[in-house]
């Protein structure tokens, strides 16, 4: 979750810009969404642990959010091109599909036999944490937020909704294949009316939404359990009757790595699923890890009604392009 990102949005500049080693090439190359290279992202905490235990040099190379990240990979192998990095830290299921074929799908991890079906993922996915979707409400602007989404389409909420833009952003795409699943076409032409724009991706909604510009945004469950840390108690998730999507986060390794620096891309996504960097994901990256214990903050969030799955669907952006059409 990108919340710590955007609020130290200059000394991630600042830390991402420094990832090169200074002397010589790195070891391992990993690319990254920007959360991760914040000041207080997981990835700032993992790097200079995982170059203890390796005894090499690691470079985050961060590339924009998720979905970013896989259209950076896709350019550089075009044409049958090497890229720079080995691994990919910051997939998610949605944006895994355009991916896959430039992955090593044949490589396993040993965790995914011990967790839950819904968070293995497919063949080639290294599973490293998950978040539960949801609006985020800031009570001292709206007293009484939506129970359900077709509460969404009432009058008072016209040009309340913050979302991000399908086209470039997971947590927008999650948005509107949720929204299609509840309700096919009627729905994603009727929620049109509602936002109040759609942003390019979750930092600049949730940038938005702290400047009060709308009561409401797509964010996630645990930004709630962010605020919480902070006593900013109005700030809260809103959870609907029909359920909430999951999202499932993780890494892959890049087709044609081999040798020494395949075993070290094993070494660092085994890393990522340890408990030592299992038990900071809640604090630094504000997501669920997939094992152990949470922090107080997470304890008392709302339950899901229901886990609803999403299903990428081929051709879904020129669906929704049409449905939103005038």
């Amino acid at each position: 979750m990108r919340l710590l990102a955007l609020l130290t949005f200059a000394g991630a500049l600042l830390i991402s810009s420094c990832q090169s080693s200074p002397q010589g090439e790195a070891d391992l190359v990993v690319y990254v969404h920007d959360s991760l290279v914040s000041p207080e992202g997981l990835g700032a905490w993992v790097k200079p642990r995982f170059e203890k235990i390796c005894q090499c040099r690691l470079e985050l190379l961060s590339v924009g959010d998720a979905a970013q990240l896989v259209s950076r990979v896709q350019l550089e192998t075009r044409g049958g091109r090497r890229p720079k990095g080995q691994v990919l830290w910051g997939l998610d299921l949605l944006t895994f599909d355009s991916i896959q074929g430039e992955l090593d799908l044949s490589l396993k991890s040993p965790l995914k036999a011990k967790l839950a079906p819904h968070l293995r993922g497919p063949k080639g996915f290294f599973p490293v944490d998950y978040g539960v979707f949801a609006f985020m409400v800031n009570k001292k602007l709206m007293k009484h937020p939506p129970r359900k989404f077709s509460d969404l389409f009432e009058d008072r909420f016209r040009k309340k909704l913050l979302i991000q833009d399908p086209r470039m952003s997971t947590p927008g795409l999650a948005f509107f294949l949720y929204a299609d699943q509840l309700g096919g076409l009627n729905y994603l032409r009727k929620i049109k009316s509602q936002w109040l724009t759609l942003t390019p991706g979750w930092d600049a909604a949730y940038g938005m939404f702290l400047k009060e510009q709308a009561p409401l945004v797509w964010s996630y469950l645990t930004s709630e359990a962010y605020h919480r840390s902070r006593n900013e108690e109005h700030f809260q998730a809103v959870l609907f009757e029909e359920g909430q999507p999951f999202q499932l986060e993780g890494a892959g390794i890049l087709k044609g790595v081999q040798g020494k620096t395949l075993n070290l891309a094993l070494k660092f996504v085994n890393f990522l699923q340890s408990p030592q960097v299992q038990s900071e994901i809640p604090v630094r990256q504000y997501m669920f890890p997939l094992r152990g214990v949470v922090p107080d903050s997470f304890s008392g969030l709302a339950k899901p009604k229901k886990w609803i799955s999403l299903t990428p669907k081929k051709d879904f952006i020129s669906r929704w392009k049409r449905a939103i059409s005038p």
